[in-house]
């Protein structure tokens, strides 16, 4: 569900109502079809490791855009204190909605409101959980850090920014979302689509990483081979229609 609230996008949507299914749940068997490179059981192991070698795992999200995909955020985050799968989550959130629709700190208060005072009572004590979890700390928002909004590619993170650096590696595993994390990852470079997704992070290796993205740009890496020719095949668009998705993991 995650994944494709990465759906969600301004950039896609020009401003137009995004509406999504009233049942988000039933299109997810669906879409399973559609994550092209899946590495949710390492992500799995990754946490239910940390979850039994105590003390709980702290978990980073580097957040993308706002609305949508920022509630599933905040499910995610509160999915994994309920289960005891993370003892704290950091959202790590843009100075400036630098790609349209980027989240802030203002977009995270605003979206803590607004469920607070929705008329949904489910809604509404899910608004209260969450603030009820910023103020014991189990979920925080992390002062904002300009590297998010930088020109930097992140392999260059320990060299740029080292405290951030440090910071991640303190984290048992960081999650990046979207589209435009994911470049950053890569570097924007075109890699042959078969190339290890490790390798083409090309020593960015603070902690345990995991990116959750909705393909919008021509760049991929992790896939097996003869995917990408397979997938081109049936639609020369594939890598700009956000139809697919991948959860890749990256192990420290």
């Amino acid at each position: 569900l995650n994944l494709w609230g990465n759906r969600c996008d301004l950039s896609f949507s020009g401003g137009a109502d995004v509406k999504p299914d009233s049942d988000p749940f039933s299109l997810l068997d669906n879409l399973d079809a559609c994550i092209v490179s899946d590495g949710t059981r390492d992500v799995w192991e990754c946490v239910r490791g940390a979850k039994q070698n105590p003390p709980a795992a702290v978990v980073d999200i580097i957040n993308d855009n706002s609305g949508y995909e920022l509630f599933t955020d905040l499910c995610l985050a509160d999915f994994l204190i309920e289960h005891g799968l993370a003892a704290r989550v950091n959202f790590n959130v843009k100075a400036i909605p630098w790609y349209i629709s980027d989240v802030t700190p203002n977009d995270m208060m605003l979206t803590l409101e607004t469920l607070e005072g929705h008329e949904n009572a489910l809604l509404a004590g899910f608004g209260r959980r969450l603030k009820s979890r910023f103020a014991e700390g189990t979920l925080d928002l992390k002062d904002v850090n300009n590297f998010w909004t930088s020109p930097y590619e992140f392999c260059r993170m320990g060299e740029i920014n080292p405290e951030l650096y440090e910071e991640l590696s303190r984290s048992d595993l960081v999650i990046f979302k979207g589209d435009l994390n994911y470049r950053k990852l890569l570097g924007d470079y075109n890699f042959p689509h078969s190339t290890p997704f490790r390798e083409s992070l090309r020593g960015f290796t603070p902690t345990n990483l995991c990116t959750l993205r909705t393909v919008k740009a021509d760049l991929i890496s992790g896939l097996e081979e003869g995917l990408s020719e397979k997938l081109t095949a049936k639609d020369p668009r594939w890598m700009t229609t956000g139809e697919y998705g991948v959860i890749q993991f990256s192990h420290k």
